[in-house]
This record gives C-alpha cells, sequence and structure tokens, in this order.
C-alpha cells in the first residue's frame, strides 16, 4: 500500500464533519457518524484505479479500528462505535468526540498529517 502523507479525500471529509456535524449528520451522533462512513464503504465500486485512495483510506480507518480494540479491549460482538459509545457512558455526542480524538492520535503516531 502506497504511503499518504497529506490527509484529503476522505480524511479531509471527516474532519469537516468534526467542525461542523449538524451541517452533514444533523447532530453529533457516533452511530449517524457510523452510518455516513459504511455508506461510503459500501459504496465504493470495484474499479481499483477510480477508487484507488479511497480503498487506502478506508483501510486506515480499518487499522484504526483495531487500534481501538486493542486500546479499549472491545471483542467482535462490537464494532468502534458501539465501544466509544460505551466507553463514553452512554453519550453519542461525548463518543462522536472520542472518535475524532483518537483518531486524530493514531494519524499522528503513523505519520500522517491532518
Amino acid at each position: 500500500m502506497q504511503e499518504i502523507t497529506a490527509l484529503d479525500g476522505l480524511f479531509k471529509i471527516l474532519f469537516a464533519i468534526y467542525q461542523n456535524p449538524t451541517m452533514y449528520l444533523r447532530r453529533k451522533s457516533i452511530f449517524q457518524l457510523e452510518i455516513f462512513i459504511q455508506g461510503i464503504r459500501y459504496g465504493v465500486v470495484l474499479d481499483y484505479q477510480q477508487n484507488r485512495r479511497l480503498k487506502q483510506e478506508l483501510e486506515i480507518l480499518h487499522q484504526f479500528d483495531l487500534f481501538l480494540r486493542q486500546k479499549y479491549f472491545y471483542g467482535a460482538s462490537l464494532n468502534c462505535y458501539s465501544a466509544l459509545y460505551c466507553h463514553s457512558g452512554g453519550s453519542e455526542e461525548i463518543a462522536f468526540g472520542l472518535f475524532f480524538e483518537e483518531l486524530k492520535i493514531y494519524l499522528n503516531q503513523n505519520t500522517m498529517s491532518i
């Protein structure tokens, strides 16, 4: 996989959502964010050349999920969104913020600029 040094594309959109969640999701909600990301994931067509960058970014999100699994010790029955929701005491808004805090940490640890 080619290393991504400057985050744009999907990550640019994700951090735009972080800055103005009501514009994209109607409210700060970890589950609305999950639906948005899953919609992109399922909307990717199989044409490798056209979606190469997006597929790389989705792979980074998959690796981010593995990072969170190790950090928060949740099993296969939960995804990262549900785990963050549980960890935040059942607050979708706090879980939403925690997602982006952890994503920034993960990207910085893996030398990807935001």
